[in-house]
């Protein structure tokens, strides 16, 4: 009797084991599925109509240090339907830290490379968060201001405010129907005192996953040349990482 009793358990955990390893064998397979849909999409849209739209593919990979301090890297393409090639890239590295349930402060560092006159231009940029987050009813309110100090090789340097605000809905939810989002960013000079650029976003949280989230979005994005607000459509994916 003992005998059958210890093969069963053995059995059982022989199973258990086999889950876990399928469980996790599935998640790196839908990591790397998304990963080779982020890096060809570009090619797809550069099949489009020349409409004057954008791509953007943009990674954030989160990595959660402690419950109070996370670091972000973020990353964005940009493909102009204009002249059909990426035109704009960056890569942000920030360091975030909860001072409570509903404040944080982050301190980054981003890198920009912008394709102009068929050469590549270097930025530097020197970022300075405060994010307040609240949860109302059945929504998550994220609220932040960026101060951001911007060096360019080619151009004068520039103090900037950024205001951007994210809005989810339906977080309480625990089905697998998509979440919609809305979202808005508006970037100014301080010197000058003008909105270069205000960006408009609403989409959906297509994937929400423990490792792995994915948003599918558009933004009406107007961008300030010269006092002369230009208006463009961008269609954009969003891969987020958890690790």
């Amino acid at each position: 009797m003992t005998l059958n009793f210890t093969f069963a358990n053995s059995e059982s955990e022989y199973h258990n084991n086999l889950l876990q390893i399928y469980k996790r064998l599935m998640n790196r397979s839908i990591l790397m599925l998304f990963f080779l849909l982020s890096v060809c999409i570009s090619d797809c849209f550069a099949q489009f109509p020349n409409d004057g739209s954008y791509f953007w593919n943009v990674t954030n990979v989160n990595y959660t240090i402690n419950d109070k301090t996370s670091l972000l890297l973020n990353m964005k393409e940009q493909f102009s339907n204009q002249i059909n090639r990426i035109d704009f890239f960056h890569a942000e590295l920030t360091a975030f830290r909860k001072i409570n349930t509903t404040f944080s402060v982050g301190l980054g560092y981003r890198q920009t490379e912008n394709y102009r006159s068929a050469i590549w231009c270097a930025g530097h940029n020197y970022l300075l968060y405060g994010v307040c987050l609240f949860s109302p009813a059945n929504m998550k309110i994220r609220f932040a201001n960026r101060i951001v100090y911007k060096s360019f090789k080619q151009d004068d340097s520039q103090v900037g405010l950024d205001n951007i605000t994210n809005i989810d809905f339906f977080v309480r939810s625990t089905n697998r129907i998509p979440k919609p989002f809305v979202s808005d960013e508006m970037f100014s000079e301080l010197k000058s005192m003008v909105f270069q650029n205000v960006r408009l976003y609403g989409g959906f949280h297509v994937w929400k996953g423990k490792l792995l989230g994915i948003d599918l979005f558009y933004c009406d994005l107007y961008v300030n040349s010269a006092n002369i607000w230009r208006n463009f459509s961008v269609y954009g994916l969003n891969t987020k990482i958890n690790i």
